[in-house]
């Protein structure tokens, strides 16, 4: 028997509901527009490797997520990924429903 999908199945716009909008991803090591770049809500993985996420409000230092799979999504708020030690490919910021 099929599961049918109700109201109470859709999550709604966030972190945890579907992208509504998404961008390549151009890693840099350039800050400047942190402060008004757009929040994702992850950040598909398409080549696997590291990637050096910033962080909306966070520290500006970022974290590193070392041996990231093809095909993961991390689930995060980033205002940019660093070109400094990433080595991931094809990767596509994902940003939530309006």
């Amino acid at each position: 028997m099929a599961i049918r999908p109700t109201s109470q199945t859709y999550i709604g716009p966030g972190i945890d509901g579907p992208a509504g909008d998404a961008e390549v991803v151009v890693p840099t090591n350039a800050t400047t527009g942190d402060a008004t770049a757009r929040i994702s809500t992850g950040i598909y993985v398409g080549g696997a490797g590291n990637v050096h996420v910033i962080f909306a409000g966070g520290d500006p230092a970022g974290v590193l997520f070392t041996a990231v799979p093809v095909g993961a999504v991390l689930r995060v708020r980033a205002v940019r990924v660093q070109a400094a030690n990433t080595t991931a490919t094809n990767m596509v910021f994902l940003y939530g429903a309006n």
